[in-house]
């Protein structure tokens, strides 16, 4: 196998938006990754405890596992990266703790079939050889700092990089980098491997093929343009300094395509009231 050298210390975490807005007290550390770590996101947050708890998930392409941290009924679901947008069911008035990171880092250590975990969830248990006992300091620690400590302490082989991943590893920051305006021939062409090869790869580590990875993080990098300017009237001029896209239709219809609403729509719904 070819050596590649990959920079790990990006830092890209993709956004789950509507969790903050739809939620109470919430708060995230972002570790930015290093040669032996991966960039995740830490989180945590308050369900309300009035009117419906749920929250939108968005496609991500990444794996978050979610703590409720309920005394009377903890539990502890992995969530794969959903293609469109899906509602989150939560408990009413209930802290979760979350951590959010590429999926292929679990590869190998995981009990089940990446591909099996898109647009699903599963149990802690169900995900990798662990058991809820494992993991009750994290459910019963009192700040959001000790949960992240105790998580990389009990679960910390989770964020450790696999040497076995290095093809995928270098294609997925090769995207993340190129903000998703990467083809799967440049990909073929820049690690010399096969299309073929290289989408069974992705399946095999990260469960969705690198077209769809790459137009996920497109997706995301637009939506993070939308957000940073929520006033703006002119929405295409305020994404495609930043991110590739053929014309505003295509914009508009990938757009559609994960959020299930338009870009004006959402705007409207989300960040202008």
């Amino acid at each position: 196998m070819n050596e590649f050298v990959t920079d790990t210390t990006h830092g890209y975490v993709p956004l789950q938006p509507e969790i903050a807005w739809h939620t109470a007290d919430y708060q995230e550390y972002k570790e930015h990754g290093d040669a032996r770590h991966i960039p995740a996101l830490f989180y945590q947050f308050r369900s309300k405890s009035v009117g419906s708890p749920d929250f939108v998930a968005i496609p991500d392409g990444h794996v978050d596992m979610l703590f409720s941290c309920d005394a009377s009924q903890p539990d502890i679901q992995v969530y794969g990266s959903v293609l469109s947008r899906q509602t989150i069911t939560l408990r009413k008035n209930t802290v979760y703790f979350g951590v959010r990171f590429l999926s292929l880092h679990v590869t190998g250590r995981s009990k089940i079939d990446m591909k099996d975990l898109i647009s699903q969830s599963c149990p802690l248990s169900d995900f990798i050889l662990m058991t809820n006992k494992s993991v009750e300091p994290i459910l019963t620690s009192a700040t959001f700092s000790e949960k992240i400590r105790l998580f990389k302490e009990i679960l910390g082989e989770v964020l450790t990089i696999q040497q076995d991943s290095r093809l995928v590893r270098f294609a997925l920051n090769q995207m993340i980098m190129a903000k998703g305006n990467m083809s799967v021939k440049d990909l073929a062409t820049e690690t010399a491997y096969s299309e073929r090869y290289l989408r069974k790869q992705f399946e095999h580590f990260v469960g969705l093929s690198p077209k769809v990875f790459s137009q996920i993080t497109r997706f995301q990098h637009a939506l993070n343009g939308l957000i940073e300017n929520p006033q703006s009237t002119a929405i295409w001029d305020s994404i495609s300094e930043n991110v590739f896209y053929y014309d505003q239709p295509h914009f508009i219809n990938e757009f559609k395509k994960f959020y299930q609403e338009t870009p004006h729509a959402w705007m409207k719904r989300c960040l202008q009231g």
